[in-house]
């Protein structure tokens, strides 16, 4: 089962899907080539829907 989580950071924020928290920062992590503490991490369902269609629309959101 895959969920969407926002990853984010210093060095922006990601939605991704994966089945876990530790797998989307994994994917951030490969993606950008930081380390794990440059990330907080949250499932993006947790959010009210208003915030969840706000982040999915922000252009400064890079969707893996």
């Amino acid at each position: 089962m895959t969920d969407k989580f926002i990853v984010f950071g210093k060095s922006g924020q990601y939605v991704v899907t994966a089945e876990s928290f530790i797998r989307a920062i994994q994917a951030v992590i490969a993606q950008t080539n930081t380390v794990a503490l440059d990330w907080n991490c949250h499932a993006l369902n947790g959010y009210p829907q208003k915030y969840q269609a706000k982040i999915l629309g922000d252009f400064r959101t890079i969707i893996l």
